[in-house]
């Protein structure tokens, strides 16, 4: 595959990911969220170079955010 493709893939995947998380929003369920979280920080850390973590790891229902990162830069 060439990397159009890839890009293609990713876009749909990520599109599709969209509108499967608005769909379980709506229908009250948010654990979809969870498993989003988990699967978005390593591709969060390597396009941003950051080390973003799940807060409520640190405190249980951490106030106002769910991601952190000691990096400042």
């Amino acid at each position: 595959m060439n990397g159009q493709i890839y890009l293609w893939e990713i876009t749909r995947y990520l599109a599709w990911s969209t509108s499967q998380v608005r769909i379980e929003n709506k229908n009250g369920n948010f654990d979809i969220n969870k498993y989003a979280e988990g699967f978005l920080i390593p591709i969060l850390n390597e396009i941003y170079k950051k080390s973003f973590e799940r807060l409520e790891f640190i405190k249980q229902n951490y106030p106002a955010m769910d991601l952190g990162s000691k990096d400042h830069q």
